[in-house]
């Protein structure tokens, strides 16, 4: 089967193509001829007023006598007319045969139309019903001579009997007689010596040898009629022949003398229902005078715009879905017929779209036919392919057997194939669905940072993790990650984008570690671990690319441990040690006598040395303590309470240093949902910490106060300050400030306030200058209820 792309302009070509010749041959003309007759009812008609109608009616029958009259009473009729002031009237009566019995009468309608000077006499063109031999039947000589203006009655009826057009020009061997409406009408342009204007209408081919056996016509136009309702002005032929208007009544109207008796006068059958044979003339009379007479549009030109229109039309149908296909076809259905009523209304072109119309009706059950099947094709391959899939092969799906499984013959018809495979997929997709489920949920619920990217760095999926991780958006690129992530094993940025390119020609490089980089800056808490694959596979298209896959996994706590460990190590090495050995050494000398201090100087040195290792061992085992206590064991405190017990436990520490510490709190309750001796303690520190590092005779504040919805509690010393690089890692391991390091100490301390904070869900901050002091704040989050 062809592509559906070029399926839908075969197909569309085919139609339209079907479809011109359709509308050359008009072999649609009676639909076309329905169409046209329902655009009447569109048609905003208004019958000039300066048209009259004069009525043969019953009245007059009953009082003139039978029909036919005396051509004496058209006579008089023609006098009443010049007084009342129509100078131009045409009948609709045929005057062909003179009255042998009532001589006197023709000559006197015959001197009435001489006086009268604007008379318009009917010629009738027949067919003999005898030999069958068309003859012209002008109005007989003695009227003939009188010089009216003469002209033919017929009105182009089509096989429905309903009279829509007129030729303007007919006659036997040649088309000679114009419409008694256009002889009407290029009488009242002489008389007014106005040009004449060129006559509307199709044209005959050129007829090189005419017959004098046939009819011709010439000058082929259409008729929009008045809908019911919509009458000329009418008089009864007994009230003009009376004398019942006056003089000068009808000044500038012309008229039309015609029968309205049903069986006496001509009726014709139009698309608005009967008309009277006069009216129908006073209506071309008036489209004519409007130059409102319809054209149609040529064969040969309405083929041609029929399919390139059509063409266009279902090329753009194509592209659309199901739904706004069927829309589309309703609304272009309904654009046709709506565009031909406007042309033919606005414009007076009648432009038949029946073909049209009809190429979208065929249309729409074909191409939806072809989309159907193309789907059916496309769900059973599919099938065959999920089948076939099996977990041992490395695949998603297990073998999946139902009733009716993909590759037996399916004996089912019509709708029942599209539901027979819809089913099947469905309980497909449900294993599917199962299974991507599972996958997406097991890539989000991992700890590591999954990424599947193309080579080009497009990432094609990312789970939770790395999403946080890396802040991923819907357009991000994999080499965006060279912005947030530096190399260990080089230092350069850039280096990123080539060990991105390198791993696509040695796949066997891909292990490496990475640091996240934090607004600029290296961010040494978060450090990843990073595993590459690159995997090659083929596209539908029989196009082979590679992709990369990628995890990354937090080491840092990782990395953390081992620092810690390594730290320990070092401390007890050596800090922890050299007490130790000091206490060996100075026992050994005493021993040996080679120590001369007094037994008092010596056991106060081995007591120092004792005390700064039970220091050391508190601060770890504090450390230890703080590092594994949970949330789960906290229970409320009373900020209140934990300040007093760590103002208690160093002001004698103060006094002897000559310190006074100075308590600063509000009026308010301080609750936290933590450990009290942990939080003591970490205070405790702080306030050892300033008195150490404060100058003699100076006071230490210790301030509690809200701040939102936490409790901030500040201690304030006015000593020898740290300088700013030193602020950055006095928080750290067993690092202390370089102003400092006379004083004792494992550097654990601070650490320690950090870890409890941390611990507590709190932060602690440093604002301190050289020379001037420190003020560290703790901030704690307050307890919702007690």
């Amino acid at each position: 089967m062809l592509a559906p792309r070029y399926f839908s302009l075969l197909l569309a070509m085919v139609l339209a193509l079907f479809v011109s010749l359709i509308a050359y041959f008009s072999s649609l003309k009676d639909v076309d001829f329905e169409l046209y007759d329902y655009a009447h009812h569109l048609n905003s008609y208004h019958v000039a007023e300066d048209v009259l109608i004069i009525e043969i009616d019953e009245q007059s029958i009953q009082e003139l006598g039978a029909w036919p009259w005396s051509r004496s009473v058209h006579g008089r009729l023609l006098e009443q007319l010049t007084r009342v002031g129509i100078d131009h009237v045409a009948f609709d009566v045929i005057f062909s045969e003179q009255n042998t019995s009532d001589i006197e009468g023709d000559i006197a309608f015959s001197k009435a139309i001489v006086e009268h000077g604007g008379v318009v006499l009917p010629t009738f063109i027949g067919q003999l019903k005898d030999k069958g031999a068309v003859l012209e039947i002008p109005p007989a000589p003695l009227f003939y001579e009188a010089n009216p203006a003469i002209g033919h009655v017929h009105i182009d009826c089509n096989r429905d009997s309903i009279c829509r057009s007129v030729f303007l020009k007919e006659g036997v061997g040649q088309p000679y007689w114009p419409h008694i409406s256009l002889a009407l009408l290029e009488m009242q342009m002489q008389q007014q010596k106005q040009y004449p204007q060129p006559l509307p209408g199709a044209r005959p081919q050129k007829v090189d040898n005419y017959s004098s056996k046939l009819i011709y016509r010439d000058y082929h136009n259409f008729i929009l009629f008045p809908e019911p309702g919509q009458f000329y002005q009418t008089v009864s032929y007994l009230d003009i022949i009376n004398g019942y208007f006056p003089a000068g009544h009808f000044d500038g109207v012309t008229a039309f003398v015609g029968s309205t008796v049903a069986g006496l006068g001509d009726e014709i059958s139009t698309p608005t229902g009967l008309l009277p044979g006069v009216v129908a003339n006073a209506t071309i009379f008036q489209l004519l005078r409007e130059d409102a007479l319809i054209y149609k549009v040529p064969t040969w030109l309405n083929a041609t715009i029929t399919g390139i229109i059509g063409f266009i039309i279902l090329v753009f149908l194509a592209r659309l879905t199901p739904l706004y296909f069927l829309i589309g076809t309703i609304i272009a259905l309904g654009i046709c017929y709506l565009t031909m009523c406007l042309v033919l209304i606005h414009w007076r072109l009648w432009f038949p779209v029946a073909p049209l119309m009809l190429l979208l009706i065929i249309y729409y059950p074909l191409w939806g036919w072809f989309k159907t099947q193309l789907a059916l094709n496309f769900l059973k391959k599919q099938l065959k392919k999920l089948n076939v899939e099996s977990i041992g092969d490395g695949a998603i799906l297990a073998l999946f057997e139902k009733e009716n499984e993909v590759g037996k013959k399916d004996h089912s018809l019509g709708v029942e194939v599209v539901t027979n495979t819809l089913r099947q997929l469905n309980n497909l997709t449900g294993t599917v669905e199962e299974q991507r489920f599972i996958v997406r949920n097991t890539l989000d619920k991992l700890q590591e940072a999954v990424i599947l990217a193309e080579q080009n760095g497009e990432i094609r999926l990312a789970n939770q993790m790395a999403k946080n991780v890396f802040k991923l958006l819907p357009n991000s690129n994999l080499k965006d990650l060279g912005n947030q992530v530096k190399l260990q094993v080089n230092q350069s940025q850039e280096q990123w984008f080539e060990y991105m390119a390198r791993l696509l020609e040695e796949p066997d490089d891909c292990e490496i570690e990475l640091r996240l980089l934090a607004e600029g800056e290296y961010d040494n808490d978060t450090i990843l671990y990073c595993r590459f694959a690159v995997t090659e596979f083929t596209r539908p298209k029989d196009e082979k690319t590679k992709m990369f896959i990628l995890t990354f996994t937090n080491i840092t706590a990782l990395k953390s441990t081992e620092r810690s460990k390594m730290d320990t190590l070092n401390f007890l090495s050596h800090d922890l040690r050299a007490p130790m050995v000091s206490i060996l050494a100075l026992i050994a000398n005493i021993k040996t006598g080679r120590n001369t201090d007094s037994s008092e100087a010596n056991l106060e040195r081995i007591q120092a040395y004792a005390e700064k290792n039970l220091s050391y061992s508190e601060s770890i085992l504090q450390l230890s303590r703080a590092e594994g206590i949970s949330a789960g064991k906290f229970n409320f405190i009373d900020l209140h309470a934990v300040l007093d017990a760590a103002y208690y436990s160093v002001v004698d520490y103060a006094a002897a240093n000559d310190i006074n510490i100075k308590i600063e709190r509000e009026d308010n309750d301080f609750w936290v949902l933590g450990d009290g001796d942990l939080l003591e303690r970490a205070i405790q520190n702080l306030l050892t910490n300033a008195i150490k590092y404060s100058f003699s005779r100076n006071d230490i504040i210790l301030r509690i106060c809200s701040e939102g919805a936490n409790i901030q509690i500040k201690v304030i010393d006015y000593g020898v300050g740290i300088n700013e690089k030193d602020s950055r890692l006095i928080f750290d391991r067993y690092k202390r400030g370089g102003a400092v390091h006379d004083q004792p100490g494992a550097g654990l301390g601070l650490y320690f306030i950090k870890t409890v904070m941390k611990k507590h869900s709190g932060t602690i901050n440093i604002d301190s200058v050289v020379g001037e002091g420190s003020c560290f704040t703790l901030t704690l989050p307050r307890a919702h209820e007690v």
